[in-house]
């Protein structure tokens, strides 16, 4: 390098500050507590606002449900009132144990009990009720009636017996397309039918269980095959079936009281007969049955006697374990598990609904008091309360009115005033005439003059938005587009109230605040674009003399701002230098009083800092590599990592040293294949006012050092 050049070198020196980045860190994580406990505050706000209407609601039905069972069981009374919780515990107890619901088996329940069974019947048939409900996937409520028509038509009364005949329908489900879920709607009918043939027990419930599998194959859906079934067991005891078997040579209700005789089923030895008549011949057979459900009946039934007798086979040797298998597979899935935390749910919200209602008692004593007043109102001042309501009612309607009406009463109040001025100076005279009149007749003239410029303010405003409906159609737009979104949102928040879904509530009151964030801007519009009409009204009329009015009221505040600001800025200063000696002698107290605390607090404190930014450094150094990682390379050989890591771990050792002795020995590594040279010339260090350089030392031959000195902030 040349002789005469010189090479300055510039460090930017960056001063950390441990104990503020520590103290930033602290005050960070104690701002997101603080949120959090703001977030939990609102969360316990919005789980107060919820209605204790829902709950109550949900408790009152199902108590209500378990005391008309004691009602038809003949429960009176107490005696009523405690049969039924304790009916209602053990309901809840048994939808724990078989993922179904407690209202639901309360319905069941209720339905039993209807049907005359006994209250120890009802707790030997809930448990297989309710597990057949959850292996089949049936209603409570269809499966109750069906084990009702099991028990009154089919005369199937033990429980072992029913289980078994439940496990029997559950095998038929497996063996065709109609299931035990659908089976459960059909049977109070179809076992009534075959009850009026003659057909009982296990027989009748296994044989229509056997049909309904082949009488859906003739049919578009299950609601139709069982429509079909029933339509061919009614009509054979019909007097047109009877004369069209004799017109064959058959007589039907001989071979109904046969087959009754022998222990046969009637239905089957029918099909037998048609059978034999008519070998399924389709067209013999629409002789005898003209019905074409019946025919759809049919059909399926005489092409597939073979697979009616195969499943009816299954069916006979089905029993209870088959639900029992079934029952437990279905629990082990997600949809018994959710089932039962959602009852776990409702039986919490039921508990706190029952609670609840213990108030709903005093609660109806202060209404009854209430009305006894109203009444005593209505027959002691006949039509008050009703004109007193009609008259409150016109009051919040004209309240209303006036608040979207007054401001731009207002701004034609103000154009009026300034139109009559110089009609005031005509009026003089007048005024000692006047005074007499108006002292006498004050408040009927205020309350006539106020009406009489509301109509004409409303007139005048009427008549700009007719005239000028183009500049304000959009804001009426938008003010009744608020007006709907604040009735939905009411609506929503009521029925969220009622049914106790916090989600509707929230949306409700969400739909209610976007609503009036539409209609106030709407409403805005409409008074300022009539204020701005009404301004350009008045100058066009005076040669503008409410821009000029406008400007001086402008101008009048400013200089009453102005003012005070100038005079509290005054007794700003006044008030400094009274009170600053004061303040001063306070603190000198306050310092000389605990001084030998706050250096021992202070080192406290910045003991603290340093364990917690001792705790960050394998973060921080952690981030550093990651950083140091993800720099690009480039082509150049100075930049490779290798040289990288050399740089490094030489500048690390220099500082090192240089913390040890407090000296500093800067060393260049340039970039680029050339060596290293000798470096000739000033180097130059700034540092920024309020710091320093305590001590430099250069030991470059030809080199010179300049440096500033100053205060170096957050060191001794």
């Amino acid at each position: 390098m040349a002789a005469g050049r010189n090479l300055t070198a510039r460090f930017v020196l960056t001063l950390r500050d441990g104990v503020s980045s520590g103290l930033g860190a602290l005050r960070s994580r104690l701002d997101r507590l603080q949120q959090a406990g703001r977030r939990i505050g609102l969360l316990g706000a919005a789980v107060a606002a919820i209605s204790f209407a829902g709950p109550i609601a949900s408790a009152a039905a199902f108590q209500d449900t378990l005391l008309q069972a004691q009602i038809t069981a003949g429960g009176v009374g107490a005696a009523a009132m405690l049969a039924a919780a304790e009916a209602g515990r053990a309901y809840e107890v048994l939808a724990l144990q078989t993922g179904q619901r407690s209202r639901e088996i309360a319905d069941a329940a209720q339905n039993l009990i209807a049907a005359g069974l006994s209250g120890d019947d009802v707790a030997t048939f809930l448990p297989i009720l309710a597990r057949t409900a959850t292996a089949a996937g049936a209603t409570m409520a269809d499966l109750s009636r069906a084990m009702v028509a099991m028990r009154q038509n089919a005369g199937i009364s033990g429980a072992t017996e029913m289980a078994d005949a439940l496990g029997g329908m559950a095998q038929a489900g497996k063996a065709g397309n109609f299931e035990m879920r659908d089976m459960a709607r059909f049977f109070p009918s179809l076992l009534a039918q075959m009850d009026g043939l003659g057909v009982r027990g296990r027989t009748a419930t296994d044989s229509l269980a056997s049909m309904l599998q082949v009488a859906r194959q003739g049919a578009g859906s299950t609601e139709e095959a069982a429509n079909n079934l029933t339509n061919f067991l009614s009509k054979l005891t019909s007097p047109e079936t009877r004369r069209n078997f004799q017109a064959i040579g058959v007589n039907l209700e001989g071979v109904l009281a046969d087959a009754a005789r022998q222990g046969i089923n009637p239905v089957e030895a029918v099909l037998q007969k048609i059978r034999e008549r008519t070998g399924g011949n389709m067209f013999r057979v629409g002789e005898l049955f003209g019905d074409m459900q019946i025919l759809n009946f049919l059909r399926p039934m005489l092409r597939g006697t073979a697979e009616y007798l195969s499943i009816l086979e299954e069916v006979r040797r089905a029993n209870a374990s088959l639900v029992d298998q079934d029952f437990a597979t279905r629990m082990l899935g997600a949809q018994m598990q959710l089932n039962i935390v959602m009852e776990r749910g409702e039986q919490i919200m039921r508990r706190i609904g029952l609670g609840a209602a213990a108030s709903l008692g005093p609660m109806n004593v202060a209404l009854t008091g209430v009305m006894a007043g109203i009444s005593w109102m209505d027959a002691t001042f006949p039509g008050l309360i009703d004109q007193t309501i009609g008259w409150g009612a016109s009051l919040v309607v004209l309240a209303a009115a006036l608040a979207a009406a007054v401001p731009v009463l207002g701004f034609l109040l103000t154009g009026f005033q300034l139109l009559a001025t110089p009609m005031r100076l005509l009026l003089v005279p007048l005024r000692a005439v006047t005074a007499g009149l108006v002292a006498l007749g004050a408040p009927i003239g205020i309350a006539v003059a106020a009406v009489a410029v509301l109509a004409v303010g409303l007139i005048a405003a009427a008549i700009n938005i007719w005239r000028n409906w183009d500049r304000f159609a959009g804001f009426f737009t938008t003010m009744w587009a608020g007006i709907r979104a604040v009735f939905w949102g009411f609506i929503e928040f009521v029925a969220g109230v009622f049914t106790a879904d916090s989600r509707r509530i929230m949306a409700g009151l969400s739909a209610i605040w976007g609503g009036l964030g539409d209609f106030f801007p709407g409403l805005w519009g409409v008074v300022r674009q009539s204020f701005i009409d009404f301004g350009a009204w008045v100058d066009g009329w005076t040669g503008g003399a409410m821009t000029a009015t406008l400007a001086g009221i402008t101008g009048l505040w400013t200089t009453i701002r102005d003012g005070v600001v100038r005079i509290a800025t005054d007794l700003g200063q006044v008030a400094n230098e009274m009170l600053a000696p004061i303040f001063t002698a306070l603190w000198k107290n306050i310092g000389d009083t605990f001084g030998d605390l706050l250096p021992d607090l202070g080192g406290k404190l910045r003991g603290f800092v340093a364990d917690v930014v001792a705790f960050l450094a394998p973060l921080e150094a952690l981030l550093n590599r990651i950083a140091a990682a993800t720099e690009p390379s480039g082509s150049n050989p100075a930049f490779s990592p290798e040289a990288q890591a050399e740089r490094r771990q030489r500048g690390g050792s220099a500082g090192r040293a240089a913390a040890a002795s407090g000296t500093y020995a800067p060393s260049a590594a340039l970039p680029g294949s050339a060596p290293p040279q000798e470096l000739r010339g000033r180097i130059v260090i700034e540092t920024q006012p309020g710091t320093t350089v305590r001590e430099a030392e250069i030991d470059l031959p030809g080199v010179s050092f300049e440096g500033s000195r100053g205060a170096v902030l957050g060191r001794p």
